[in-house]
C-alpha cells in the first residue's frame, strides 16, 4: 500500500499535466465510467454483429460450392403450391445436403406420379422458394443455403426467344450471382448460384449465433494473452518487460497487485475509466 499511496501523491503533483488516475479494485467501476462503458460495449456488439452478418454470406457461399448430390439423394414431393396453373408441376424435387437445399420441378411429373406414387411425399416444412422457380421446366430451380439454418436464397428462371432458325433459352438469375449455367437439362447437375437474398428468421438466428461465437473467441484470446504477459512479468497492455514496476514505462499502463498470490490486474491510464478502490 506504500507504493500505491506514493503513486497517488505523484498523480496529485502532476495533475496539471494529466487527469489523475485512481487505481481500482478489479472489476469495480464507479458511476462516472458507466456511459463510457456502455458505449464501448455497444460498439463492440455492433462490430461483432456486423462480422456475424458477413459470416452468413461467407458460410452460405461455401455450402453452395460443392457438387450437387446425386439422384439417389433427391426426394420427390407433391407441389405445395398445387396445380392451379399449367406451369405448376404436380411433383417437385428437393435436393438437400449440408447447409444447402435446392427446389426444382421435374420432367414429366404426371408419369412419375403414376408409376411411383409411393415415392412422392407431402411437404410439411415452410415453403421458402418462390412459385416461379418450380415449374414444369426442370431448368428452373431455387437454392437456399446457410448453416445452421438456411439464411440466403436465390432462384433461376428460363425464358425463350424465337430466332429465325432456332429457339434460344435464356437464364435469368434472381438475387444471385451465377457461377455457371449447368441445369438439369444435362441430366446431372443444377447450376451454381451464390445466393444474396436474406431469409429473415434464418439470417437473424445465424447472425446472433455467429456474434456470440466471435465475442467469446475475442474475449478468450484477450484474456489468454493478458495471462501469458503477466506470467512473464510483461505489461498486459503492450507486452513491454516491466518486472516489479507498477507503471509501464512504455505505454503508461498502471499495474496493481490484486492479491497475495501475485495476480496482477492492469488499468489503462484513461481519465474516462476512473474508478474507486476499497482497502482490503
Amino acid at each position: 500500500m506504500t507504493e500505491y499511496h506514493a503513486l497517488r501523491e505523484s498523480d496529485k503533483i502532476n495533475s496539471s499535466r494529466r487527469a489523475p488516475f485512481y487505481a481500482p479494485t478489479v472489476g469495480a467501476f464507479s458511476s462516472a465510467t458507466y456511459p463510457a462503458d456502455v458505449a464501448r460495449l455497444l460498439r463492440s456488439f455492433a462490430t461483432f454483429f456486423a462480422l456475424g452478418a458477413f459470416a452468413n454470406f461467407f458460410i452460405a457461399w461455401l455450402c453452395v460450392l460443392p457438387s450437387t448430390p446425386g439422384v439417389d439423394r433427391w426426394v420427390c414431393y407433391h407441389n405445395p403450391y398445387g396445380h392451379a396453373d399449367e406451369r405448376d408441376p404436380i411433383v417437385m424435387i428437393l435436393v438437400a445436403s449440408t447447409g444447402r437445399e435446392i427446389a426444382s420441378g421435374m420432367g414429366r411429373p404426371g408419369t412419375f406420379l403414376d408409376q411411383h406414387p409411393d415415392e412422392v411425399y407431402i411437404y410439411y416444412d415452410n415453403v421458402w422458394w418462390p412459385r416461379e422457380s418450380v415449374t414444369n421446366d426442370d431448368a428452373e430451380f431455387a437454392v437456399a443455403a446457410g448453416w445452421p439454418m438456411r439464411c440466403l436464397m436465390a432462384w433461376r428462371t428460363v425464358s425463350t426467344v424465337d430466332l429465325p432458325e432456332e429457339i434460344e433459352f435464356r437464364h435469368h438469375d434472381h438475387w444471385g450471382i451465377a457461377l455457371d449455367v449447368i441445369s438439369t437439362r444435362s441430366g446431372s447437375l443444377f447450376g451454381k448460384i451464390l445466393p444474396l437474398l436474406p431469409m429473415p428468421i434464418g439470417f437473424v438466428v445465424n447472425t446472433v449465433s455467429y456474434t456470440f461465437v466471435f465475442a467469446l473467441a475475442w474475449n478468450g484470446t484477450r484474456r489468454l494473452n493478458r495471462w501469458r504477459r503477466q506470467s512473464r512479468n510483461e505489461c498486459a497492455a503492450c507486452a513491454y518487460p516491466i518486472g516489479p514496476a507498477i507503471r509501464c514505462p512504455e505505454c503508461g499502463t498502471t499495474h496493481v497487485v490484486a492479491s497475495a498470490s501475485s495476480r496482477v490486474a492492469f488499468l489503462p491510464v484513461n481519465p474516462s475509466q476512473r474508478c474507486t478502490i476499497t482497502s482490503q
